[in-house]
């Protein structure tokens, strides 16, 4: 984790593009991602400079082709 935290500090600092794609709400990357502050901080980067879109319907992974 301290990999990515690292990675997406320096890409923001950098003002680097950077595209996220996760089926988690922000408050659930605590869940996942610890610790909590390093979390805040990551989201906070994130958000300051972002463009959120959210897409929500059915799955298209593992449909069939007929």
């Amino acid at each position: 984790m301290d990999a990515f935290f690292k990675l997406m500090k320096e890409r923001y600092e950098a003002g680097k593009s950077t595209i996220i794609t996760t089926n988690l709400e922000p408050e659930e990357w605590y869940q996942l991602l610890k610790p909590k502050d390093m979390v805040d901080a990551l989201l906070d980067r994130l958000y300051h400079r972002c463009i959120v879109i959210k897409i929500d319907g059915q799955s298209l992974r593992g449909g069939s082709s007929d």
